[in-house]
Parts: structure tokens; sequence; C-alpha cells
């Protein structure tokens, strides 16, 4: 009876240790961190076959909102999700006070007769798990993905991980010696997992046994005594082990509630459960740069079509426009109007528009449309949209090449790839970090997998739903674990960047029903790309992780790509974004017939590979693929001596080429996937997320770096050399021979370096500007010239200062009253003038300089008839030296304003060219097309003038023209013109003389001399409206000429616009060369214009408004002793006694003009 008392207090002891244990495992957590959590159903109980309604339920109580928060149902052994059901969900934010909630339905799964079904994971086919029967040698479980491996070797927690993780629970394991790192290295080693319940169940075990030591010792005198003790160590040991478990589970808590509630099922209880993460960390996230609209349509399966000729794939009812940067989107819908076009995606910061055609069209008939729309200004490049098939290049573990290729032996474990990139190293400056926004560009991501947090991801369904859904999200959930996997988290395992804030966008996006097989290929065209890559930038990631290529590499595809993206990224560069894009090198072609692999240059298979743009290119890292060859001891029969590691070898499927930047572990490389799994995959896809993790810990000990500088920075301390044996492997059909060596990424001194280098990171590209002002006025019903409001304004750039064409542009509407203004970078403008219902105006060779306004002459526009309507140009053609008509002058027509050396325009009906000469009484007359051109005027003998003249649909006005005679080439000349209001504009020149005093030319002083040698002459001076009013200079003494106009009409009215209104212009000539053309400042109140300086042979623009009542006071600052009150002389009166002066009946009427001061 003793002994059975003995026996039961030590079962009540074992339980109550159970108890303890399972305590922590099952409690469920309703409260944390200011969320509350609940898991309800809709009811108690329920009968076999009914479907089960559970809704989670959380609410923020915190003070301030948290971000990412995702909500899941588990779904219980044996059941499944019903139809239309998700058993996931996902919010950016959840603000202070607000509650979210999911309701998931799900039913029992018909029975499977307890069958044991052999493990069929992914790419797992050949595998064949046999059922548990106590003797695994004829084992061949794989772990992860390695098709019919078995473990031999790896007693370590890592390997034991990847066994229990991937559910290959027969597989074999000899325990192994391994190399233990130092104690500095190991201490930096994530913590990757969480072994305690096995830990735990050992010590039961041992306490068990030494229970039935105490039974055993019953007969003994201490034997009660040390069965107490026992029964005391017990409780005391089991209760320390379920408070170590359970602080275990609260720190993984930190991101993370578990809740769980039980309902019976016919009687049977069943466990229900669901899990809430949420982020903490983004609270003070930085937001995203406002880039303007991003948008992008995907194209139509039905309209992705294969040219015939070429076998390229196509959208045969799209085209992609890259307007000029500035371009108005109003002015591109204009545009694409024209051919039945709209705009279906647009990238505002690139100016990239994606159009939509109303109908399907063959190549030739879009390269018709392209090269039709490539002719206007405003489009800065324009193509069709190319659709190319690419590749998720993850291959899978290849039993034919395991003995050879795919061992992982050495360096070893399921890490073996970021212990040989020595990420170890980079780990020990963890405490100098900061996060790094990091995107991936992938298939699909599993948002919900326990080892990876997400803060934003494009185009990605969030539930997970069947078997197609999951093997979508492998690739990519994979790529994104070698990358970002939590560090230091006691869950799965540790990507390359300690500190990363992650970012995916969803390449297949809603096609969830295309699975990516060997023969069945993703298709993404150009404007996708433009649209992902502008998600990530503009968000400000700093890296780019793209483990995608080419499946049918074409140089000239590739190439046309590549300058396309390589525009798209150059632009984003001069906005000041930067950034580092990591581009696989894509794997080789395997012939299903002789089983060898068809390697491939890798310039020809990265979409980032063909750019040659070299700020763009200085930031692209290309990555090939390479394994270990593992290791040997170097004694006897290999059994014994020092143990030797036997290097890497280039991987056998990975692209060749000069230009693969570095190589990096991409074979066996063990990392997440869906549904909280772990496995193995091998490609150029994995490796290119350890050079991407390198990148971005480059960044985060040194945010200052420039992409380009990271770039060097991993290329230049990459100094392990792999040579690609493979190239002179005569047994497979490989094109290249030559022996290629490549090097491999070091993160311990890549990350040192980027601490100890200057940071040179890009801002936006601030150029020099100027500013071009104008008016627009329009003709109403009436033919009454109003303001117009809101009309579009254009500039295109046409050449820089250097003679070359420049990718700019800009645009602007005028306002109220008609004005308008527009900041340019420096260089030649086109400018287009529209307005909805009126007839388009051309202004085509506008000059812009630094810190310079330039002002344009004044439009009018008039109403747009629909039809084709001719009139005539007439007007008269004057000397600027006497205004008298000249005859015989030729007189050419071309369209635009100052279109000086385009192609003449033409005469209605004959189609001859629109050129004429002069009658005797100096009149020309072309009929012509309605619209703006420039009239060109030559005359032997004289300088060519140009003037910009208007056809309407009205009564067309006289439209003179004016010519100078040829000057010596030491000669200056002043044409000064204008419209009808105000009636008397005045020139004013003034300058040194050699006593020392100044001269001023004006009416009342027409001609200056100096040393009796005539220095400057008002030739002409015209009171009656248009000019031309004329100086002729010869400079005689250094200093500064100044010339300024007058508006006499209204010299006592300071605040009169009249002037500026004017359309008052300036041609200032030396020798025979036009020097420049000035417009006055338009809606500016005052009446004396300063118009330009001259010293030596530089002409300074002034361009300024002012206002003097007293013309003789004009240039009072440079004359000494001048009154401010000095006498006002009438121009009538000065009129008559100029002719009495002239006559010789009064010499002493010059004196009576002098105003020097008492």
């Amino acid at each position: 009876m003793k002994v059975w008392k003995k026996c039961g207090a030590l079962f009540l002891t074992v339980l109550l240790c159970i108890t303890m244990m399972a305590v922590p495992a099952l409690a469920a957590s309703d409260s944390q961190d200011g969320f509350e959590v609940t898991l309800t159903t809709d009811k108690e109980e329920y009968s076999k076959g009914e479907e089960i309604a559970a809704t989670l339920t959380v609410t923020n109580t915190n003070d301030t909102a948290v971000s990412n928060v995702s909500l899941e149902n588990l779904i219980p052994d044996g059941y499944k999700l019903a139809d239309g059901s998700e058993a996931a969900k996902q919010v950016e934010s959840l603000g202070a006070g607000e509650t979210v909630s999911m309701t998931v339905t799900y039913v029992a799964e018909e029975s499977d007769a307890g069958e044991d079904k052999p493990n069929t994971g992914d790419d797992n086919k050949e595998n064949t798990e046999k059922p548990d029967t106590g003797d695994n040698s004829g084992n061949t479980g794989n772990i992860g993905e390695n098709k019919g491996n078995t473990t031999t070797g790896g007693g370590t927690d890592k390997e034991k991980k990847s066994d229990v993780e991937s559910g290959n629970k027969n597989n074999t394991t000899e325990n192994k010696d391994t190399t233990e790192k130092a104690a500095d290295k190991t201490s930096l080693t994530p913590t990757t997992g969480d072994n305690t319940n096995i830990a735990v169940w050992v010590v039961l075990l041992l306490l068990a046994g030494s229970g039935i030591v105490v039974l055993i010792l019953k007969k003994k005198k201490n034997g009660k005594k040390f069965l107490s003790l026992f029964l005391c160590l017990t409780m005391l040991g089991t209760t320390s082990m379920g408070f170590s478990t359970s602080a275990e589970a609260a720190e993984v808590e930190n991101e993370s509630i578990s809740i769980s509630e039980n309902i019976l099922v016919d009687n049977n209880e069943l466990e229900i459960k669901a899990i809430v993460k949420y982020d903490r960390d983004m609270k003070s996230e930085e937001e995203p740069t406002d880039a303007g609209e991003i948008s992008f349509r995907k194209p139509s399966d039905d309209h992705i079509v294969s040219d015939e000729a070429t076998g390229d794939y196509f959208v045969d009812n799209e085209i992609l426009l890259t307007a000029r940067e500035g371009t108005a989107r109003e002015e591109i819908e204009k545009i694409v109007s024209e051919i039945n076009g709209v705009i279906v995606g647009c990238i505002e910061i690139t100016n990239d528009y994606q159009i939509e055609i109303s109908e399907a069209k063959t190549v030739s008939e879009l390269n018709e449309i392209v090269e039709q729309l490539k002719a206007n200004n405003a489009v800065d490049d324009i193509t069709i949209h190319y659709v190319d098939e690419i590749e998720f290049d993850a291959i899978p573990n290849d039993s034919k090449w395991a003995s050879e290729e795919w061992s992982s032996d050495y360096p070893e474990g399921t890490n073996w790839g970021v212990e040989a990139i020595n990420a170890m190293e980079a780990w020990e400056h963890y405490d100098e970090m900061s996060y790094v926004k990091v995107g991936i560009i992938d298939t699909m991501f599993d948002t919900n997998q326990e080892d990876l947090v997400y803060t934003k991801v494009w185009n990605n369904p969030e539930s997970i739903y069947s078997e197609k859904d999951e093997k979508n999200r492998t690739h990519g959930t994979h790529v994104a674990g070698i990358l970002a996997a939590g560090y230091n988290n006691t869950i799965g395992i540790a990507g390359v960047a300690p500190k990363v804030t992650l970012y995916g966008y969803s390449i297949l996006g809603e096609q969830s029903d295309s699975v990516i097989t060997d023969s069945n290929k993703n298709l993404t065209g150009y404007m996708e790309w433009k649209y992902a890559l502008a998600k990530l930038i503009t968000s400000n990631c700093k890296v780019i992780n793209v483990s995608i290529g080419l499946t049918k590499p074409d140089a000239d595809v590739s190439m046309e790509q590549g300058n396309i993206l390589g525009s798209f990224l150059d632009k984003m560069l001069h906005k000041g974004y930067d950034f580092v894009i990591v581009q696989s090198a894509g794997n080789s072609i395997k012939n299903e017939s002789t089983q060898l692999y068809e390697t491939t240059n890798a310039i020809n298979s990265g979409l980032f590979c063909w750019i040659t743009i070299p700020e763009v290119k200085d930031r692209i890292i290309v990555v090939g693929n390479i394994g270990s060859n593992g290791s040997h001891k170097n004694g006897l029969f290999g059994w014994f001596g020092e143990r030797v590691f036997d290097g890497f070898f280039f991987a056998r499927g990975s692209n060749y080429g000069e230009r693969i930047d570095v190589v990096a572990p991409g074979t066996d490389i063990y990392s997440t996937l869906p549904k909280n799994k772990y496995g193995n995959k091998t490609g150029t896809s994995m490796a290119t997320p350890h050079v991407s993790g390198i990148a971005t810990m480059c960044f985060s000990v040194n945010p200052s770096l420039s992409g380009t500088q990271v770039k060097n920075i991993i290329v230049g301390t990459a100094t392990t050399t792999v040579t690609d044996h493979n190239s002179k492997d005569t047994s497979t059909d490989i094109a290249h021979k030559e022996l290629l060596t490549y090097r491999m990424v070091n993160a311990g001194a890549a990350v040192e370096l980027a601490l100890n280098t200057q940071g040179e990171a890009i801002s936006p590209v601030n150029p020099s500007t100027g500013i071009v002002m104008g008016n627009v006025r329009g003709y109403d019903d009436d033919h009454q010239v109003v303001e117009l409001n809101d009309v579009n304004v254009s500039a295109y750039r046409i050449s820089d200062y250097d003679g070359n064409l420049s990718e700019y542009a800009s645009a602007t509407k005028s306002d109220s009253d008609g004005n308008y203004e527009l900041v340019l970078e420096d260089g030649q403008y086109y400018i287009n003038i529209y307005k909805e219902g009126y007839l388009p105006f051309a202004i085509c060779d506008v000059t812009v300089t630094n810190n310079q306004i330039t002002y344009l002459d004044n439009v009018i526009l008039w109403g747009d008839s629909g039809a084709e309507v001719s009139n005539y140009i007439h007007g008269t053609v004057r000397s600027a030296l006497t205004g008298s008509a000249i005859s015989d002058v030729t007189v050419r027509l071309r369209p635009g304003w100052d279109n000086k050396n385009g192609t003449l325009a033409t005469v209605v009906e004959t189609d001859a060219d629109a050129v004429t000469v002069t009658d005797d009484n100096g009149q020309y007359s072309l009929e012509v097309l309605e619209g703006c051109y420039t009239a060109e005027f030559s005359k032997e003998g004289y300088i060519t003038g140009y003037a910009n003249v208007i056809c309407t649909n009205m009564d067309n006005a006289d439209q003179d023209g004016v010519i100078t005679p040829v000057l010596s080439d030491d000669e200056y000349r002043i044409v000064l013109t204008w419209s009808s209001t105000p009636s008397d504009l005045d020139s004013h020149l003034s300058g040194p003389l050699s006593t020392g005093e100044r001269f001023h030319v004006y009416y009342s002083d027409m001609s200056a001399f100096d040393n009796g040698e005539t220095v400057a002459t008002l030739d002409l001076d015209d009171t009656s409206s248009y000019g031309p009013e004329t100086i002729t200079l010869k400079k005689t003494q250094d200093g500064i000429y100044k010339y300024a106009v007058h508006d006499y009409s209204n010299r006592s009215n300071a605040s009169s616009t009249e002037l500026s209104m004017s359309g008052a212009k300036v041609k200032l000539y030396c020798g025979n060369t036009l020097l420049a053309t000035y417009n006055v400042p338009i809606n500016v109140a005052g009446n004396i214009w300063n118009v330009f300086e001259i010293e030596g042979d530089t002409v300074q623009t002034i361009n300024t408004m002012g206002s003097k009542s007293n013309p003789s006071m004009i240039f009072s600052d440079d004359v000494s002793g001048v009154s401010e009150t000095a006498l006002d002389i009438d121009k009538e009166q000065f009129g008559e006694n100029k002719a009495v002066v002239d006559s010789g009946a009064d010499s002493d009427f010059k004196k009576e003009l002098d105003i020097s001061e008492e």
C-alpha cells in the first residue's frame, strides 16, 4: 500500500510538471501593448460537417496609431477554408481607438482513412518518404527542396531545425564534429529558433528516471527524505522551466498576439487559434515623397500577341509615351486624342504615360503611330508596349548533380550562405546601424510569414487559399527571407541585413491563377516595370532586389529595354533619389534531352544588364551564383588530420560574362517559405539577396553614401576569386570557351569600408534658370480683343548652349489678365500656346539665359472654325533710318513666330513657297492659311529683318516690316517698334565723352559729338505709333552706354501700364548682325523701360521698369549737377523751335534748352 502511495505521489508530481509546462503554451492572451483581441464563434457546439464561423477582432486602445496590422485565423488540422472565405487580413494602419475584424469560415475535410502520405513538398517530385517503422535506413526524405538528398552530417541546431521545420521527420542524421567559432563571433549569432520545449522534456525524463531510482531505494532509511527532496526539486525545476518558457513567449509576443478558444464538434473538443501581428516601430516611419500620380493598368491577355516576324510579344492596342519634362497632362491628352487614344497609366514624376488605343493594331501600324507622334515637340520618347517573357530564376535541386555541385557540407549548416559572405563580422556593427528601406520586385509574397515583417507590398493579394497561390508566393518569400528575415527574434532564420524596412512589389499581382513553372512563364510589360520602380523609389527604398531574368534573351530587345529603363532611372536620379539595384545574372536552361545546361551571357538575360547610362549603370550590381566544394581531412584516407575547406565553385546553372560584377552563395540556400515553412532553393535568385543585404548594411552604417559608392565598396572588397570551370567543360553545350574568374562578396570588409568612407549622397539637380514671360489675349465674337485666362503655355527645349538636344519642358497657364510665366533651364525653346476652341500658336526660337527675364511678343488668339481658312497677310516695309517705304524687298513667310530658318509656308491653291516682292509703294501681300508666321524682309544693302505676323479669318490689319541699311563693323543700331498704343514712345541713349561728361541723345538732342566726330544720332523720331524709332551709335570712348525707352504719352502717369502692354520691341544690331531682341516687360506699372547697357563688347540685359516725368531726367543719375525739377521740354514746342534752329534764324536756341542747375 505504501508503494502505491509513493507511486501516486510521484504520478501527481509528474502530472503537475506537465500541467505547469503546458500552461504557457495554451494560455490565450487577449490584451497586450494596448491591443484588445477577441476570438469568437457564432455558437459553442457544432455537428460534424457543419461550417464553423470564427471572428477575430482587434481594438487599438493606444493613444497613437500602429502600422502593418495583420489578422490570421489558423485553420485546425482536418479542416479547410469554405468557398469564398479568406484566412488572413492586413491593414496598413490602425488608428487610436479603431477596431478591425475578420471572419473566417471553414469545414471539415473528407476523411483520408488515416493514410500516411509521402512528403510531396515543393520541387520534391522524386522523393519517397517511407512510413516510420523504426528503421530509418531506407529513408530518402529531403531537407527543404533537396531532391533525393540524405543528410549524413551536421549535428548542429541549424541542421536539426531544417529537419523539424520542413516536416521531414524520418531523416536520419549522424553526429559530426563541428568547428567552433571564436567567442566574439559566436556572441553575434542571431537567435533563430526556440529549443526550450525540447530541453524541458529532457529534464522531465531525467526527473522521471530519478523517481524510479527513489522507488528502488524505498526500503532504505533515507528513502522518505530523498523522496521528499526529489518532489521539491521536481516541482521547483518544472516551475522554473515553465517561467522560463513564459518569458521566452513574452519576448516573442512583443510583435504578435496569439489567442485560442475551445469549441465542441460532435461532443469532441476542438481548439481554434488566431494570431495578430503588428509593427510598433513604424510610428515614426518617414512618409514617401510626394511624387504625384503613379498608376498603371495591366494589359488584357487578349491584347498580348506575338510579332510573327520576330516572335517578340507586344500589346496590340497600347503605346508607351514619355513626355518632355514639365509637359502638362492636358497637352498629352490632346496629342493622343488625335489617334483615338486615352491615358490609362501615368508616372507623373518621370512624365511616362501608358496609352490605350481604341482598336488593335499590327506592329507596322503601331510603328506608324509612333513615328507620327515623335514629330511632336511635347514627346520625348515613344515606343510600342513590348512585353518580355521573364523567369523567377530559382531552380530546384537536381538529384543528377547532387553529389557533384549541390553539396553544402562546409561552410556547414543551413546558414552556410551568410557564413560564407562573412556576415557575422558585419553584424559586429549592429549598434551603429540604422533602418534602411529596401524593395523587392518578385513573384508574390506571403505577408503572413512569421519571420518577415513588410511595411508595404503592392499588387499582392493577401489571402492564401490554394496550392497554386502558395506556389506563386514561394519564390518571393524565399528571396525576402534571405535578405530580411527577422534578426534575433527567436523565430526561424536571420536575414543578411539586420535592420530592414521591407517593401515589395508582386510582378504576378492579381494573376493568382498563373503558376510559374518551367513551361509557363510570366509576361510583363515595360510600363509595369516603371510602375514598380516608381513605387519603390519614391518610397525612398535605397536598395532594390531584382531576382528576375529574361527567359528568351535577345540582344536587340534587351538593349531597347535597357535604354528605356535606363532613361527612366536617370530621371529619378536627377530628381534627387538615389538607390542601388541588385540584379540576378540569370540561370541556364537545362536541355532535357542531353541533361546538360545551356548557359548564356548575363548581359542578355538580366532586365537591367543592358543599361549603359553611366550614372545608372554605376548603381546596378549583377550577381552570379556560387556553391561550396565542401571540405576534407588531410590525414590518412581522409579520415584523420586537419579539416581543409575546398573552396567555392561557380555554379553550373549560373549565366556567365563580364557583366557579372560579383558572385555570392546561391546554391542550397535555406530560407523562408509560405505558410511558415522553411526550405532550400538554388539559383542566382538566391545569390542576389545576399548582395542586397550587404548593400543595405552599407547604407545602414553610413546613410550619406551614394549608390555609386555602395556599388564600388561591394565590388572593391570582393577579393576571394571563384573560377568558372564550366567555361572549359567540353561535355556541355556552352558558347563561351575562355576561363572566366569572378570575385565573391565580403560583407564584413564592405561594412567596415562603408563606415570609413566620406559620403557623397546626391541631391536634386538645380540647374541655372531664366524666366520667360508673356501675355496672351484673344478675339471675342465681336472681334474685340479681350484677356484670356487658363491658356495652356508649354515650352520645349530644342537645344542647350552647347547646341545639343537636352530633354526638358515646362508648362503653365495664363492668369485672369492673360499673363504667363515660365521658369526654364538655360537653352533655346519652342513655345506652344493653345486653348480649347482657338487655333494654336507657336513661338519657335526663344532664348533663355540664366538669371534673366525674357519677355515674348504679346499673342492674340482667334477662334478655330474647324475648317481650313485662308486669308491675306499684307503690310509695308519701311527703312529704320527714314521711315520711308522700300520697294523690291523680298518677303518670305515661315510658320510660327521667331522661325528664321525653318521651312517656308506655302501659298494657298498653288502650294508654291510663300515668297513675294514689295511693290513701288513698299507693299506686300500673300495668301496663306490662317495661323501665325514669321515674315522675313531682305534686300541688298540692308540687314535682313524679321517680324512676327498673323493671318486670321477676319480682316487683317497692315503688318509692317522694318529693315535697316548695313552698318560698318564698329557701328551699333538700335531700332524701336511698338503697337498703336501709346502713340509716342521715345528712344534715349547715354554714353561717355572724352571730356568726362556724358551725352544724352533723344528727341531734344538728336546728335552727340566728341572731338568733332559724330558719336550717336537719333535717326528717326516717330510720334504717331508703331515706329520705327532708330538710334545709330559709334563708340569713341570706353565706358558704359545705356539705352532706355520713355513713354512720352504717359510721362505724367507713374502708374500707367500702357508701356508694358504696348508690345514694344527693341532690336540691337552691330555691323550686319542682330545681337539681341528685347520685348517690354508685361503688365508692370511705369513709363521708363531700361533696356540694356553696352560695356566694351558685352551687352548686358537690364529689362526693368521705372517712372520719371521729365524726359531730360531719364539718365539723371549719370549726370552731375542735374536738377530733378529741371525744365520738361514740350515736344510740340520743341519741334517748332527746332525748325527755327535748322533754318539758322536763332542760333541761341540750343542754349535756351540747357537744363543745368544754377
